[in-house]
């Protein structure tokens, strides 16, 4: 599992303690980590998943970020980017442009078209 905590003021504590997000792409991280979360969290889900019927009753929202990877992009491993642009767009967190430059500044050389690729089909999957 992966955690990010974003914030405009300092940091006392730079683990997540209680999250106002959570992004599943498995039924076992969303069952680990998906269970007595806030009333107000969001929760985004790969639309290949099974919902269960704990979660069935709050709001969540799904995204086939792992079809769209491999069928669209035609690479697994972009999933991260794909993601990475459906949670910005589903939380506004930075301008379109802004999310591009930053990773094209973090990937590796080579990779720049799957990763631009993938980054478009995530922000439209939303």
């Amino acid at each position: 599992m992966a955690q990010a905590v974003i914030s405009n003021g300092d940091l006392g504590f730079p683990k997540v303690r209680v999250p106002s997000f959570l992004m599943a792409l498995t039924e076992q991280s969303l069952e680990k980590y998906g269970r007595n979360l806030p009333e107000d969290t969001i929760i985004l889900v790969d639309s290949s998943l099974e919902i269960p019927d704990w979660l069935a009753a709050r709001k969540y929202y799904k995204a086939p970020i792992l079809q769209a990877a491999i069928e669209q992009v035609g690479k697994a491993q972009t999933a991260n980017i794909v993601s990475v642009a459906v949670v910005n767009k589903l939380l506004d967190l930075v301008p379109p442009e802004v999310l591009k430059e930053a990773v094209a500044a973090r990937i590796p050389k080579g990779t720049e078209a799957a990763n631009f690729k993938a980054l478009e089909v995530g922000f439209n999957l939303l």
